[in-house]
């Protein structure tokens, strides 16, 4: 890796495909990894963003990270702003760890909550009991999982034979427990 001084250099000349090259292998993931892509794509997204605002990567302050914060939360999805945001603090905290910035004002903000109820279709009874009607063995385990029990597909994905417990009626999935509905049963 280059030192500090040409990182430096870089941020200051906004060359920020040249400031993402030097400290890359300090970035998390394995280079090439879907990680270490992902945080590369969201510094690219914040660079850009600081080039079109005037802003400056090493004169960052709270009202910048709150400009920021809110600049994300009108253009994505909740989940996709935290991540965006999480991949900054990240930078931050690495230009922390080199000596060129001091403080991490990203560290200060949250950015917008992800309530996953607001934007998950949810289906009615009606709809739930048209689809287990034709459904096979499979499908139906499938279906009341997410209408009965609640759980996600990555949920439902890593669900194991033996987080079933039929004596006691529970599912035990992620870090929770849940009542078993006769249906699922």
């Amino acid at each position: 890796m280059h030192g500090t001084h040409y990182v430096r250099r870089l941020i200051e000349q906004q060359d920020y495909a040249g400031a993402l090259d030097a400290p890359t292998p300090l970035l998390p993931g394995p280079p090439g990894g879907t990680t270490h892509i992902n945080v590369l794509s969201g510094l690219r997204v914040y660079f850009k963003w600081l080039q079109e605002e005037g802003g400056s990567a090493l004169n960052a302050d709270l009202a910048q990270a709150q400009a920021y914060s809110q600049w994300l939360a009108a253009r994505y999805a909740p989940a996709t702003s935290k991540n965006r945001l999480s991949q900054v603090r990240t930078l931050y905290d690495l230009l922390q760890e080199l000596g060129l910035f001091s403080g991490n004002p990203f560290r200060a903000v949250q950015g917008a909550l992800n309530r996953p109820e607001e934007h998950r279709q949810v289906y009615s009874p009606e709809a739930v009991e048209q689809m287990l009607k034709f459904a096979d063995a499979e499908e139906r385990a499938l279906v009341l999982l997410g209408a009965h029990a609640g759980l996600t597909g990555p949920e439902v994905s890593a669900l194991k034979s033996e987080d079933l417990d039929l004596t006691k009626g529970t599912l035990q999935t992620t870090g929770r427990t849940l009542e078993a509905s006769d249906d699922l049963l």
